[in-house]
């Protein structure tokens, strides 16, 4: 039985490398002759691409029954995040990604959970679909209606508008919990609101992220030169249509224009600031304090370049004063709209302002001071602080933060009496934090601000649904992806504990004797001679 069980573990080791790397199933009989022309001994079956999905949707199924049993066992808080897209293949899939304190030491994680096939992108269809997924591995409503603090989503209409969407699906389900419009997410229309303000700048601000708008600005920036060269080759190239030259005679007449010059500092300077904004946001371990803060310090280095200008727009001012940007003579060109620099860094600010100081965010011209996202956010803001020591005052009363500690037992539905009781222990003790008050400490720290995983995983899926694997079946598409974003890696897989649910669900170990050995195909020998002489 131990060479069994030995075979066994090298062959789930096998399937699980396979998984991890997002390599095809038919990798699995290749792996395992190379393992065999090693000296080891794979066993006799389970050594082909099918059961290699087997295997596969098997340890997935099971490492999720792990987390949901931990989960459920332990009363852990969650927060629900969720988004939309399509496959290669044209499936509408739906990505659930969960964010609660998981395992022994009460740490909280943000991880994806399963993909699941949804026939249709109706609010009613996505909440349905939600709730199976986390009933099927035990977390019930009667669980949900003590647990659920939070959804988390990427704005959609369908998901987080106003009327019978998703969010306020789940909201009638579920009253207390925090709907949140994903910062990142908002951080972009906060751009976009600035741009419709000012003026239209064209396709560079058509890409999703801010940190990929980043990335354009750099390369027009650092090619300047050789984009020149380009567009002026291209004008004398013999072998191009008249309607081409024309193209590249106003791409070059715009790239030396002073004013686009003057716009690609500006738009420099602020998106190096967004860009790292949006990528700290994307952090799976930030907490709602650290991203306020975040997000006021950004805010007030944009609101400081409305007076004094950043090193790249003090660059552009010079060359544009100089008429010569990197070797490049400039010219006017007064159809391109030249960017106020105070109106503009003005405008940035506020509307991040208004997107971002709230759960979530409409345009903002229908944000006022009655909105309760907002009012939610701003007493969020100012009870959450009291669980930070930096916060307290010198010599604080027996009973302060009592107020603020009880709203926020009740918001994440943790025992008020209890919360209170242990604040007033852990600031005595402190820093130690005691049994009472770590459950409210746990919960605050669950609440997700961004549905950044959900892009993680479907950036992983559609790399594991590429155009040779388009017939996956939405079943192992939500295996590979489970293991490729949140398994350990190989070396910390332990494969024992799931070959005795593999064999307790009736299933056979490597060795079995009564079924057939796999055939191992003969390789061609087209080139024997050749070979022959290699060995030589």
């Amino acid at each position: 039985m131990v060479t069994d069980q030995e075979n066994t573990a090298r062959i789930f080791r096998t399937a699980y490398l396979i998984a991890k790397n997002q390599c095809p199933y038919t990798d699995m009989p290749k792996l395992t002759d190379l393992q065999e022309l090693n000296g080891l001994d794979m066993g006799r079956i389970l050594q082909t691409n099918v059961s290699c999905s087997n295997i596969i949707d098997h340890l997935a199924l099971e490492m999720r029954r792990k987390i949901a049993m931990d989960i459920v066992k332990n009363n852990r808080k969650i927060c629900i995040l969720v988004d939309e897209s399509t496959t290669l293949s044209k499936k509408s899939m739906l990505v659930i990604c969960l964010r609660c304190a998981v395992g022994e030491l009460n740490e909280v994680y943000t991880f994806s959970f399963d993909i699941v096939e949804v026939s249709n992108t109706s609010a009613k269809t996505i909440k349905d679909s939600i709730l199976q997924v986390l009933e099927k591995y035990g977390m019930d409503t009667d669980f949900l209606k003590k647990h659920f603090i939070s959804f988390v989503s990427d704005g959609a209409s369908n998901m987080l508008g106003r009327k019978a969407r998703v969010g306020v699906l789940l909201q009638k389900s579920f009253p207390h919990i925090i709907l949140w419009h994903c910062c990142n997410h908002r951080l972009e229309l906060a751009v976009a609101d600035c741009f419709k303000e000012l003026l239209k700048i064209g396709k560079i601000f058509t890409i999703r992220w801010v940190a990929s708008s980043l990335r354009t600005i750099k390369a027009v920036w650092n090619n300047f030169e050789s984009l020149f060269q380009h567009f002026s080759n291209a004008i004398m190239d013999d072998q191009r249509s008249s309607k081409e030259k024309a193209k590249y005679v106003g791409l070059k007449n715009t790239l030396k224009s002073i004013e686009f010059v003057h716009n690609l500092g500006i738009l420099f300077d602020a998106l190096t600031e967004l860009s790292d904004l949006s990528i700290q946001l994307q952090k799976r371990d930030l907490s709602l304090m650290a991203a306020h803060k975040l997000i006021e310090r950004t805010i007030s280095v944009l609101e400081s370049m409305a007076n004094k200008n950043g090193e790249k727009t003090k660059e552009v001012n010079s060359a544009c004063e100089q008429k010569e940007f990197k070797g490049i003579i400039l010219e006017h060109k007064h159809s391109v709209v030249k960017i106020e620099i105070g109106q503009f860094f003005r405008s940035l600010s506020d509307n991040l302002k208004q997107r971002l100081f709230t759960t979530q965010s409409s345009h903002v011209s229908i944000l006022d001071k009655t909105d309760p996202y907002k009012d939610l956010f701003n007493n969020l803001l100012i009870d959450l602080p009291m669980l930070y020591p930096d916060n307290w005052p010198d010599n604080c009363g027996v009973q302060f933060g009592d107020i603020n500690i009880s709203r926020l037992s009740k918001i994440f539905q943790i025992d008020q009496r209890a919360s209170v009781r242990g604040f007033r222990e852990y600031k005595v003790s402190y820093p130690s934090v005691n049994t009472d008050v770590e459950p409210l400490m746990t919960a605050v720290k669950t609440l997700a601000i961004s549905s950044a995983e959900c892009e993680r995983s479907f950036s992983s899926m559609n790399e594991i649904v590429s155009s040779k694997r388009s017939v996956l079946t939405s079943d192992h598409i939500s295996s590979l992806a489970f293991i490729n974003c949140t398994g350990p890696p190989i070396n910390k897989f332990n494969p024992n504990i799931y070959i005795k649910t593999w064999i307790l669900s009736g299933k056979r170990t490597a060795d079995e004797q009564c079924c057939p050995k796999r055939k191992k195909k003969d390789e061609e020998e087209s080139y024997t001679s050749l070979w022959l002489c290699l060995d030589k």
